[in-house]
C-alpha cells in the first residue's frame, strides 16, 4: 500500500486501486456493504462522496452503478477516481436526492464528513439540482439495488417515494432513528432489519442529536 497526502494505492479483489482524497472518504468502511449482491446488478447509490462505494460496487461485479453526489468537490474527486481506475460502468451526477425536485445553491469547497446538504450564502455558491427518488427511479432506473448514506435525506426520499417497491435490495444508513423508514419499507413489500441506533452529536448539523446505524430491506421472495 502506497499512501501521500492526496491519494493512496492499494489492492482490492486482486486489482490494484487508485483514490485520490482518500481523507475524505471511507475506505475503511466499504466492507460494511458486502451484505449487498451486487454482482451483476445496476446500483443506485446516493451519496457518492468521492466515488469509494461506487468504485467498490463495480469491483464486486455490478453491471453498472449510477452515483449521486450534490457538493462539487466531491462530486469532482468521485469522477477524477472512477477515471483514474478506468471504469467506464460507473456514472456519477452532480445532484441531490430528496422526496421532491427543486434546486439548492452549495459550497465548492469542502465540507466535514457527514454534513447534511447545507444551503450556501457563498458568492461563487454552485446551483445544483435535487432530484425525487422516484424521478430517479423512473429517469436512470430500472435498478436492483440502491445503497443510500446521504445525512438525513433518507427521510423525505424515502417516506415520499411511490415506487420504491421497484428495488430488490436496499442498505441505507439512517440518522435520526429508523422507526419511519422500517415502517415505509415493510409497508412496500420488503423484509427490513435495522441495526440498534448509536448516538451522536454534531454541532454543525441542524439537528445535532442523531441516532445513527444501519437499515438493510430486501424484497419478500414471493413479490420479486
Amino acid at each position: 500500500m502506497l499512501i501521500s497526502e492526496d491519494r493512496i494505492e492499494f489492492t482490492l479483489n486482486g486489482r490494484p486501486i487508485l483514490f485520490y482524497g482518500w481523507r475524505h472518504g471511507d475506505l475503511g468502511g466499504l466492507r460494511d456493504y458486502d451484505w449487498l449482491d451486487v454482482e451483476g446488478k445496476r446500483v443506485l447509490d446516493v451519496g457518492a462522496s468521492i466515488g469509494d462505494s461506487a468504485i467498490f460496487f463495480a469491483l464486486r461485479g455490478a453491471r453498472e452503478v449510477v452515483a449521486f453526489e450534490p457538493y462539487p468537490f466531491y462530486y469532482g474527486l468521485a469522477v477524477k477516481n472512477v477515471e483514474a481506475n478506468g471504469l467506464s460502468n460507473v456514472k456519477v451526477i452532480n445532484a441531490g436526492i430528496s422526496g421532491s425536485d427543486g434546486t439548492v445553491r452549495v459550497t465548492r469547497g469542502e465540507t466535514t464528513m457527514g454534513v447534511e446538504l447545507k444551503p450556501s450564502e457563498e458568492p461563487d455558491a454552485a446551483k445544483v439540482p435535487v432530484y425525487s427518488l422516484d424521478r430517479v427511479l423512473e429517469e436512470h432506473g430500472s435498478f436492483d439495488i440502491m445503497k443510500m448514506d446521504c445525512e438525513g435525506c433518507e427521510y423525505d426520499a424515502i417516506l415520499k417515494s411511490e415506487i420504491i417497491s421497484e428495488l430488490k435490495q436496499i442498505q441505507l444508513e439512517y440518522h435520526y432513528g429508523p422507526e419511519r423508514l422500517v415502517e415505509a419499507l415493510r409497508n412496500a413489500g420488503f423484509k427490513v432489519e435495522a441495526t440498534r441506533p448509536r448516538r451522536v452529536y454534531d454541532q454543525l448539523l441542524s439537528d445535532p442529536d442523531m441516532r445513527v446505524g444501519y437499515i438493510y430491506a430486501e424484497r419478500a421472495r414471493a413479490l420479486r
